[in-house]
């Protein structure tokens, strides 16, 4: 039987095979247009950050509520050593650093696939 620990790993290992599994499909089924789903997830990513995590949205600055998000990608998830989201204008710009999911990101590419989910 696997340690805690190991447990641990094999969790972050299966979500990140359900995550390219998903984005592949995804791009498979709808090629470029599944570009148009990010929207949507980002929504429903929002709501359980709400939900869950009690970010606050309603009212609030958007560059607030980028730092934040990055804040409990780092501090709570543990995604990255650093996420930092800086918006101008009608534009995002993202930086991240040492992404758990930067694999992922790297097959996708590999296998043809434009990223459309990580920053």
């Amino acid at each position: 039987m696997a340690t805690e620990e190991a447990k641990k790993k094999n969790l972050a290992r299966i979500n990140a095979m359900i995550i390219y599994g998903l984005e592949k499909g995804l791009w498979d089924l709808f090629g470029e247009s599944a570009l148009a789903t990010v929207n949507t997830v980002g929504n429903g990513m929002l709501e359980l950050l709400e939900k869950s995590m009690g970010l606050e949205i309603a009212g609030e600055d958007p560059q607030d509520i980028l730092t934040e998000i990055g804040r409990l990608f780092v501090d709570e998830f543990g995604i990255a050593t650093q996420f930092d989201a800086i918006k101008t204008d009608d534009a995002v710009g993202f930086s991240v650093q040492n992404c758990v999911l930067m694999k992922v990101e790297e097959d996708l590419v590999k296998a043809g696939i434009k990223p459309f989910v990580c920053p």
